[in-house]
């Protein structure tokens, strides 16, 4: 019979969080430091010592919490992999399709700049980077241990609320949100990483969505010259925000029939 773990105390939780924020706020000072500019390669060789350190430091915190695994989001490799790529097709189609309205009403302008095998190489490149340095280490912090952690406290309406706090003060200590267009985003995006999280059941949809839309964002911008893009506002907003957001919601719900937001926190 599994052990009774005790609840621990809003205290004993807010140092937890403290300790992993601190840990990870460290080591991206330094490695943001390095992102500006940087190649695909050097941005994944970064990222792998951005993601080991992410996983150490849960780990740890996970084994003196006791904490299983299903309540950071995690399950066996299958399942976190149809996940991944469940997060990420919720994200793609519907984007896609978000491009295409816009390309198709004259809303926007999308021309290729780049041969396919190119492309292909590029995006290959830019979505490891990503997944590295952004999808895998930040998912499986907030989304992952915080929200879980959090989830054993307060029921997951809060635990949803709180992580995105946590989130928003972690970017804006990274100096993230210095522009208009960055503060409007991230609240929206970990809203929506967060209610990923907690009506998909595994950290690995949010994480498959945060990589299939950085990747797809990185690899328009102009620094890339993979294409370019008139009508910019109109294609994120419909077809990076609008039209995915309405999928991710609806499809998970859906899948999660007897998900209640205002569940006793899990034990």
């Amino acid at each position: 019979m599994q052990a009774h773990r005790k609840t621990l105390s809003l205290a004993s939780l807010a140092l937890r969080l403290a300790v992993l924020m601190a840990v990870l706020l460290a080591c991206w000072r330094i490695g943001v430091a390095e992102l500006p500019g940087s190649a695909p390669e050097s941005r994944i060789a970064l990222g792998a010592g951005l993601s080991c350190t992410a996983l150490i430091t849960v780990l740890v915190l996970a084994h003196f919490d006791r904490l299983p695994r299903a309540v950071l989001g995690h399950h066996g490799a299958a399942a976190n992999a149809r996940a991944f790529l469940l997060g990420a097709a919720l994200w793609l189609v519907p984007a896609l399709a978000g491009i295409g309205v816009c390309v198709a009403l004259g809303w926007a302008t999308v021309s290729l700049h780049a041969s396919p095998a190119e492309l292909l190489v590029t995006l290959a490149l830019v979505g490891l980077a990503v997944f590295l340095v952004e999808a895998f280490p930040e998912e499986l912090a907030v989304r992952g241990y915080a929200q879980g952690l959090l989830g054993t406290r307060f029921p997951p309406w809060a635990a949803l609320l709180l992580q995105t706090a946590l989130f928003l003060g972690f970017a804006w200590a990274l100096g993230a949100m210095s522009t208009p267009s960055q503060q409007m985003l991230l609240p929206g995006f970990a809203l929506i990483l967060g209610y990923a999280r907690a009506v998909g059941g595994s950290v690995w949809v949010p994480m498959g969505v945060h990589a299939a839309w950085m990747t797809t964002t990185q690899a328009m911008s102009p620094g890339y010259g993979l294409v370019v893009v008139e009508g910019l506002q109109a294609v994120q907003f419909i077809a990076f925000a609008l039209l995915p957001s309405a999928a991710i919601g609806s499809v998970l719900a859906v899948r999660a029939p007897g998900f209640s937001w205002t569940r006793q926190a899990h034990r």
